[in-house]
Formats: structure tokens, C-alpha cells, sequence
């Protein structure tokens, strides 16, 4: 008989991907799939697209591009955490922001677990950063 704590141990990560770039979330849920500990669960293309499905699917991880349109991605994370406060956001941010202190100390403050680099065209992506942030954030 599986224990509680055994369905815990086997249970997949399950992660919610916002970003309106198709290509960017596309690679990034393949990439996911391929983990024996993640699950893509849905995708958002905008800031209100986020919040419904946030709380219609509980997901244990937010992976969110800055630049969402609609809504700045700190006040997505915060009401986030808000919302389920197991959540861990992960950002996904370009170049500009990623070199910003102030935007992050703001996102880490406030309890966004990671804030990864991003730019177009996406070759260089490591995708390994991805699922390690996922896990670091998850544990």
C-alpha cells in the first residue's frame, strides 16, 4: 500500500508556463516533458491568461517571462504567491532585466525563487538551468 509520503516522493513537479513568445514556451514544455520529475500542466499568453489558470490549476511551480502583456510579471508573482503560497515563480528575463539590481532584489524579495536569463533566439538556452531552477525552487 503507498503511503502518503510515498505519493509525495513519486508525484511529478507540476509547472505552469507564461509567456507569449510560442516558440520560447514551446521549448520549454518539451523540455519539461522530458523530466522525470516536472509536468507541464498549461500554458499562458498573458497576464489575466496566468491568473485564471493559477487558480484554476494550483500549479507547485510558475515559470513566468517578463514582458508578459497585460500585467507587470512582479505583480503576477506576488499575487501568485498570494493565491498559493507553495508556488514557486521562476522568472524568465531578458538581458535588461536580468542586469537591473533593483528588479532583482524586488522579485527575490518577494519570494520569486529564481530569475533566469532569456534572449532571443533562444539557441543558447540552457535548458538544464531551467529544470534545476524547477527543482531548486521545488525543495
Amino acid at each position: 500500500m503507498m503511503t502518503s509520503l510515498d505519493w509525495q516522493l513519486r508525484k511529478k513537479i507540476r509547472v505552469l508556463i507564461a509567456c507569449d513568445d510560442a516558440a520560447l514556451a514551446e521549448r520549454v514544455w518539451a523540455f519539461l516533458e522530458q523530466g522525470s520529475d516536472t509536468h507541464p500542466i498549461g500554458t499562458a499568453a498573458s497576464g489575466r491568461e496566468c491568473l485564471e489558470s493559477l487558480k484554476s490549476q494550483a500549479p507547485d511551480v510558475l515559470i513566468i517571462a517578463d514582458g508578459l502583456p497585460g500585467e507587470e510579471v512582479l505583480d503576477i508573482c506576488r499575487e501568485a504567491i498570494h493565491v498559493h503560497p507553495r508556488v514557486a515563480p521562476v522568472i524568465m528575463a531578458r538581458q535588461a532585466r536580468y542586469r537591473d539590481p533593483d528588479y532583482l532584489h524586488s522579485a527575490l524579495d518577494m519570494g520569486v525563487c529564481d530569475v533566469m536569463r532569456v534572449d532571443p533566439p533562444y539557441s543558447e538556452l540552457r535548458f538544464q538551468a531551467v529544470i534545476d531552477s524547477v527543482m531548486q525552487s521545488y525543495t
